[in-house]
Formats: C-alpha cells, sequence, structure tokens
C-alpha cells in the first residue's frame, strides 16, 4: 500500500511538473540574467573607462536584478571600505532604477529627500566633526562640502573643514600625510579620555 502511494505521488509530481508551464504561463516570466562572464566583461568596461579618464582607483560591483553582489572587482589604490560603498550604489541603482548619480537625477520627492539626507539632520549632531576634500575632487564637489562646512558652523557645531591644494578624491602623497596629521590632532583634540 504505501509503495503505490509513492507511486501514486511521483506520478503526479510528473504531470504537475509537465502541466505547469501550460497552467501558469501568465503567471509567470522569464527575466534575462546576466552570467559571470557578463559581469566580467562588464567590470572589464568600467575599468578601461575609469583608465581611461584618469580614475586614481575604484570599486566596481555588479548585482543582479536583486541586487545580489555577482561580481565584485576593486583596483588597487583604492581605500578598502569601497568594495561596500560600490555594492550600495549597485543595489540602489537596481532598486531605483536608475544610475546613482544625485538624487534629483532620481525624481525622488522632496519630501522623501528629507528622510534620507544627512542634511536634514544637522541639528542633531552634538559630537565635533572633521571635514576634508581636496581640491582637484573630480568625483565629488568641493562646493557640497564647502556647503556643508557652512551650514553645520551656522548651526554652532564644531566642525573643522579641511582642504587640500592639487589633491584629488583619493589623497596621495604630502595630502595623505596632511590628511593623517589632522586627523591624529583631530581625534587627539576630541576623542581622547581626560
Amino acid at each position: 500500500m504505501q509503495r503505490k502511494s509513492l507511486g501514486l505521488m511521483a506520478s503526479l509530481l510528473v504531470l504537475t511538473a509537465a502541466v505547469a508551464p501550460h497552467a501558469f504561463g501568465g503567471d509567470i516570466s522569464n527575466q534575462p540574467t546576466l552570467t559571470l562572464d557578463g559581469a566580467k566583461r562588464a567590470a572589464a568596461a568600467a575599468i578601461a573607462y575609469a583608465r581611461s579618464h584618469g580614475a586614481p582607483g575604484g570599486s566596481i560591483a555588479i548585482v543582479d536584478a536583486g541586487g545580489h553582489t555577482l561580481y565584485l572587482e576593486r583596483l588597487d589604490g583604492t581605500f578598502p571600505a569601497a568594495s561596500d560603498v560600490s555594492i550600495g550604489k549597485a543595489r540602489t541603482a537596481v532598486n531605483f532604477g536608475k544610475p546613482t548619480r544625485g538624487l534629483e537625477e532620481a525624481n525622488i520627492p522632496v519630501a522623501a529627500r528629507d528622510h534620507i539626507s544627512p542634511m536634514y539632520f544637522f541639528e542633531n549632531i552634538t559630537a565635533a566633526i572633521s571635514i576634508h576634500h581636496g581640491l582637484a575632487d573630480q568625483l565629488v564637489l568641493v562646493e557640497w562640502s564647502q556647503l556643508t562646512c557652512d551650514q553645520l558652523k551656522a548651526l554652532g557645531n564644531n566642525v573643522e573643514c579641511h582642504y587640500y591644494e592639487n589633491m584629488p578624491h583619493t589623497f596621495t602623497g604630502t595630502g595623505d600625510e596632511q590628511f593623517i596629521q589632522n586627523t591624529i590632532q583631530f581625534f587627539n583634540q576630541y576623542l581622547t579620555a581626560p
């Protein structure tokens, strides 16, 4: 009897598998998926573009339609957390269905931006802040750091704003040494126990 039940159940499963595509065809869609080779080719194209435009480093994350990482490559000279940042940006691009370069370009309503942009929470900051920006930065506008510093100072926040001549987005050489010295000085002033 038990053998007969198992045989019947196996037959029903085979029948269900055979009939399901016809019965539910309108309810199931086939979406194209990116292969690993395709992800590697996309990353290689991004790396070639970055190098041709003089990028000092970079991290390329390729994600699927659900935002899951398919491929990740961090170039030499890139700050360690860049991998996490690039995965986050790739996931955000998938979620919004648009590139992540600028909230305005994503057509996010002002009310929604108020809930995600740190600038709307500056009045809640109680800790000292240190902002550093290279004046030759081609990735992030210097004006954004200047505006942030001005807004924080206007609110009475304790903020240090450092700008580095001839430094790109990622500091190198003497600019990096000065950044490290300024950071150590900031830590010693605000983060050491009395």
